[in-house]
């Protein structure tokens, strides 16, 4: 597998297509500082799969797109493609060419594709897998991952002996494997949770069950019993229906006889009362004979009274008119006189008047005439008159219609002439409608084409959102992962702390006196308190000062005497106390040191004391006490002191695995919060690429919305012109009709004004007619008043006369009543005289006769009397009998009511019976869901017992399933239900825990396998190390080791490098060159076990010096044979070491462009470089 070649277009300062080819060998890229050589890493680097911005120098994702310079507008998009030969079959693809490229937009959208093929990043990443390739890999070196290599984070470096050991798959397995085992645990332990919840369902179910059993045979008993006691109770029931049934036949005949005896009676009583009422009729009759009887005995006494009161009052009349007749005859004479008088004065008036009517007729003719010659002139005046309104009123008319008619014309000319200019802005409406027709087309197919690309940016957006969504949800689990991992540490780190506060570990002894150090303040601590030696002398240190580790500092004798008494007064449990006090310590002078401190007990008892990797027995050397590795140790006196302090176990031990364990802490919390900052970014990013989302979208809605504007302005265009077409047509049948209209008004105009000179002659001529008129009539008019005065005071005379004679016939008329009155009123009074006269003899016969009349009364009303006195006798008898026939009638009555009502309580005894029978068993039907006669063949006969054992075993029946409560009658089939679900779950449990084993077993194989792969890769790494670390050094030592042996695949790696001539020392001691060329080795050593198809060293040889660029010039020899080296340098030693060289210049400033460079004499004719170009 190699690279071929390298394109990129718009990526950072590379704003240009670029493609740089690369063949086998070292190609040198070589330029001044900013020229953007490292471009050229970091495209490589982000092709790859690079997530980090940071990774590729920057703070977003975005910034790697060329932001433009003065002369030149930013690119809305990065591409860099990598075009590898596959021909080895390296890359398990059928393809013996791979290229792989990656697009990002400016608006956060991201592209992936392989061989031309869209695709995901996870594709890309699984193709290149354990290839040494990856954004993460070692095929890509500078000088930050110099430092990362040899950092304390020997975490990090597992990734480059992993991707050598090839073992990412086995972890890819594992690791899915391990998803899968996870989600099996889980669901068995849902499935263990659902088994003992049906388990328990099975287990109530079966209860249930066995309650429902129960339930159901006393149900069927009580059915038997029920039937057995319904079927007697309906027994009983019918029986009595059976008595009723007889009683009711003799109630029959006992109400037939008391209705024949009741109508017997009735019949009796019926002709007494038609007795009664006759002779009560009779005396009714009798009764009115009687009182007649009497009122005519009443009427002759009272005509006998009024007969004599009527012969007082006309004896006083008559006296009265004889009176009255002597005054009316005086009157009488009297009025003869007046009526002579006034006949006489009424015959003169009369003839007055008649005089005077004569006369009056005379002139009254004359006046006629002279009325008709006036009426006859006054109706000709009127005519003229008449007429000359009727001219005038033609003449107004024509006058009006002569104006309308000009108006009309006036009116149609005009709105011709308008009508004529809206035709032409409509025709020309219609020209410019035509133009824009074809420019609204042209916008709506712009619009179209706005609106699918808007289409696609809201796919791309969505698509980058997923995109971003799955790094963000990625970044939130390792950052979760990450907030875990600090929060064990965290807690193993307070667990340890409260460990080391309580002092555990130390003798009981000390432990209580650090607990109780209030009392002692003397008290300063445990020696191990001041120590702080470094991991490769804490085991040797510890081994050699063993119990003193525990001794307590304290200040002075005074301190020593309280421990003492409480040593021996309160502690009971034994031991040792070791003290160191401070006062015992020696000045400068040999005095008593007043200011001494507890690590100059530290300092003293490490005087003598060094400590060395090589091993103490191997020579005796009394000049200091020597001390292995492991705790052992020789002193001055030749003694030796073996001890075994295993590392982390004692006191030393375990508080440099605190100090560690805070500094993973710190680097933990370092880490979440770069995690943190990292998926805030990324949520960042995600808000922004929603924001574009969204941003997209409104646009496409926008351009939608713009096309549908279009296209409804097209339509109101096209009905626009529809109705210009329309209007044009109208307007120019509307100019014909105005025009024709104007030339027929032009014609009416000039009849009208021939009518109106004729009217005007007509006019004069009526004038002067009227004038003679009016002249006759004013002189006859005169003649009239004349007439008519004379006239009035003539008819004044004759209305007097009149009035004159009317008065004197009015007296005379009086007169004569008055005499005519009075003589009727004699003749009256004399004819009543007479009347009274007559009168006074016919009372006296009707008192005589009205005598016999009352005799002859009384003596009838004695006979009527008697009459009734019988009837009343006889009216008595008759009552007395119908009371008794009453009473018997009543009797009877009421035997045949008694009768009647006892039938119908027999027949509602009956009814009622019949229907306790329905009821009872319609209570059965509904209670038990089935007829009466299911229910009765279904039931089994009661041979044994009696009805009332039986109703005492029902009521017993019915207590004891009211006592069992709720029953589910379901449970049978529920429980069968639930235990073949049992079984199945059972069943799933056992494939489930098969599966688990297997799983468990893989991950175990998996293991085992990527354990094996990883030690012997990790073992020829070391080999490789220590033999390429000591042909770049020219000797020393170095080596790799896992800080965890038993746990390969997870185990840190540590690396130990010694240049010759100096001692074994930590990496980060080492000079910059020194650090570049054990980084160099190991890389080198990773090469050897797995070459990557290239390697991209960026200014790594920057800190060498010349000798040590010579030996990394070697090296690059050595392994360009098996692997593409394409290194980013200043020096001109790697320049001249090169096979290629591509030069990197900016032209135009801040451009990158490729240049062709040339090394005169560097190569031989044959194998001189090609310098790539700009395309």
């Amino acid at each position: 597998m190699r690279l071929q070649s390298l394109r990129l277009h718009g990526f950072k300062s590379f704003a240009d297509r670029t493609t740089l080819d690369f063949r086998d060998g070292v190609t040198a890229i070589i330029g001044s500082n900013g020229c953007g050589k490292s471009n050229i890493a970091d495209a490589i680097r982000w092709v790859l799969g690079e997530q980090r911005a940071s990774a590729v120098r920057g703070s977003k994702m975005e910034e790697v797109i060329f932001q433009g310079t003065a002369r030149r507008r930013p690119l809305n998009f990065a591409e860099v493609s990598l075009v590898f030969d596959n021909q080895s079959g390296r890359v398990p693809i059928p393809q013996t060419e791979i290229d792989v490229s990656r697009k990002v937009f400016r608006e956060g959208g991201s592209e992936y594709s392989l061989n031309r093929n869209a695709c995901r990043l996870r594709d890309v990443q699984s193709l290149l897998r354990d290839t040494g390739l990856g954004s993460n890999a070692y095929a890509i070196i500078e000088a930050t991952m110099i430092e990362t290599l040899l950092s304390d984070k020997a975490e990090e470096r597992r990734t480059l002996f992993e991707e050598a050991a090839g073992i990412g798959k086995y972890k890819d397995s594992r690791h899915a494997a391990t998803r899968r085992l996870e989600a099996a645990e889980a669901d068995l332990t849902r499935l263990e949770d659902l088994i003992a919840e049906v388990e328990s369902k099975v287990r109530t179910l079966g209860k249930q069950k066995r309650k429902a059993e129960k339930h159901r045979e006393l149900q069927a008993r009580r059915l038997d019993l029920e039937i057995a006691v319904a079927r007697e109770e309906l027994d009983r029931l019918e029986a009595g229906l059976r008595v009723a049934e007889v009683r009711r036949g003799e109630l029959d005949e006992q109400e037939r006889l008391a209705a024949a005896d009741r109508s017997t009676s009735e019949a009796v009583l019926e002709e007494r009362r038609i007795e009664a009422t006759e002779l009560g009729r009779q005396r009714t009759q009798i009764s009115a004979q009687l009182a007649s009887v009497r009122a005519e005995l009443d009427a002759r006494e009272r005509e006998v009274l009024v007969a004599d009161e009527r012969r007082s009052n006309a004896g006083l009349r008559m006296k009265q008119l004889v009176e009255e007749r002597a005054s009316i005859d005086n009157r009488l004479k009297g009025l003869a006189q007046e009526i002579e008088q006034a006949r006489a004065a009424r015959e003169k008036l009369q003839k007055e008047v008649h005089a005077a009517k004569t006369k009056a007729g005379e002139k009254a003719e004359q006046n006629q005439e002279i009325r008709r010659a006036l009426a006859s002139e006054r109706a000709k005046a009127d005519e003229a008159a008449s007429r000359s309104r009727e001219l005038a009123r033609e003449i107004a008319a024509a006058e009006g219609e002569r104006a309308a008619a000009e108006r009309r014309r006036r009116d149609a000319l005009d709105r011709a002439t308008e009508i004529t200019t809206q035709l032409e802005q409509v025709r020309l409406d219609l020209s410019a409608t035509s133009d824009q027709t074809e420019l609204w087309d042209a916008q709506a197919e712009d619009v179209r084409e706005l609106v699918a690309r808007a289409g696609e940016a809201v796919d791309q957006a969505r698509e980058t959102l997923t995109v971003l969504r799955g790094r963000e949800q990625r970044a939130r689990e390792e950052a979760r992962a990450v907030d875990d991992r600090v929060s064990t540490l965290t807690a193993q780190l307070d667990a340890r702390e409260a460990v080391e506060r309580g002092y555990e570990g130390f003798s009981p002894a000390v432990t209580a006196i650090m607990a109780a150090k209030a009392r002692f303040p003397g008290v300063r601590g445990p020696l191990a308190d001041f120590l702080s030696d470094s991991t490769d002398r804490s085991q040797a240190v510890e081994g050699y000062l063993g119990p003193l580790l525990q001794a307590l500092v304290i200040e002075d004798l005074a301190t020593a005497r309280s421990i003492r008494k409480w040593f021996r007064e309160e502690w009971t449990e034994g031991g040792s106390i070791l003290l160191l006090p401070l006062e015992a310590l020696p000045s400068v002078s040999g005095s008593v040191n007043a200011e001494a401190t507890p690590s100059q007990w530290v300092d003293l008892l490490l005087a003598d004391f060094v400590a060395d990797s090589s091993d103490p027995l191997a020579t005796l050397d009394r000049s200091a006490v020597r001390a292995g590795p492991m705790g052992e140790t020789v002193d001055k006196r030749g003694v030796i002191r073996l001890a075994r302090a295993e590392e982390g176990q004692g006191i030393l031990g375990r508080r440099e695995a605190l100090g560690r364990l805070r500094a993973e802490v710190a680097e933990g919390i370092r880490l979440r919060d770069q995690r943190g900052e990292e998926l805030e970014r990324l949520r960042e990013s995600l808000r922004e690429a929603e924001e574009r989302s969204v941003h997209a979208a409104e646009a496409a809605r926008m351009a939608e919305s713009r096309l549908k504007g279009l296209e409804l302005d097209a339509a109101a265009h096209r009905d626009r012109r529809g109705r210009l077409l329309r209007d044009r047509d109208g307007l120019e049948a509307s100019l014909a009709g105005h025009t024709q209209s104007a030339e027929e008004g032009a014609e009416q105009l000039e009849k009208l004004g021939l009518r109106l000179k004729s009217l005007a002659d007509a006019v004069r001529q009526g004038a002067q007619n009227e004038e003679l008129a009016r002249g006759r009539l004013a002189e006859l008019e005169r003649l009239w008043d004349v007439a008519r005065d004379e006239d009035s005071e003539f008819r004044v005379s004759l209305a007097r006369l009149e009035s004159d004679l009317r008065e004197v016939e009015r007296r005379l008329g009086a007169a004569e009543n008055s005499h005519g009155g009075a003589s009727a009123r004699f003749r009256g009074i004399e004819r009543e005289a007479e009347e009274i006269r007559q009168t006074l003899d016919k009372l006296s016969g009707v008192r005589e006769r009205a005598a016999e009349d009352i005799q002859r009364l009384f003596e009838a009303r004695d006979r009527e009397t008697a009459r009734v006195t019988l009837l009343d006798a006889r009216l008595a008898e008759v009552d007395s009998e119908l009371a008794e026939l009453g009473e018997r009638a009543r009797v009877a009555r009421r035997h045949e009511v008694e009768a009647t009502e006892e039938r119908h309580r027999l027949d509602l005894q009956i009814s009622e019976g019949r229907s306790r029978i329905d009821r009872y068993r319609e209570r059965l039907e509904a209670e038990w869901g089935r007829p009466w006669t299911a229910l009765v063949a279904s039931a089994v006969p009661q041979e044994e017992g009696d009805p009332e054992s039986w109703r005492r075993e029902l009521r017993q029946t019915i207590e004891q399933l009211e006592a069992m409560g709720p029953v589910n009658m379901l449970a049978v089939e529920e429980h069968a239900e639930e235990d073949r679900r049992l079984e199945f779950l059972l069943t799933q449990r056992k494939d489930l825990v098969e599966a688990r084993d297997n799983l468990t077993a893989a991950i175990r194989q998996i293991n085992r396998t990527a354990r094996e792969v990883f030690q012997g890769t990790f073992e020829a790494v070391r080999a490789n190390f220590q033999r390429t670390f000591q042909s770049l050094f020219q000797g020393g030592e170095c080596n790799i080791w896992l800080t965890d042996p038993d746990d390969p695949l997870e185990s840190a790696v540590e690396i130990q490098a010694s240049p010759v001539g100096k001692k074994t020392q930590r990496i980060h001691l080492l000079s910059g060159g020194e650090r570049t060329l054990t980084a160099l080795a190991l890389l080198f050593a990773l090469y050897l076990v797995k070459p990557s198809p290239f390697c991209v060293l960026d200014e790594v040889d920057a800190p060498l010096d010349e000798s040590n660029v010579g030996r990394f010039i070697h090296l690059l020899r050595d392994f360009k044979h098996e692997t593409q080296f394409i290194v980013i340098t200043h020096n001109p030693r790697t320049m001249e070491a090169a096979d290629w060289v591509y030069g990197v210049t900016m032209e135009e400033p801040g451009i990158s462009s490729i240049v062709g460079v040339e090394l005169l004499g560097a190569f031989p004719q044959q194998e001189r470089p090609v310098a790539g170009t700009a395309q």
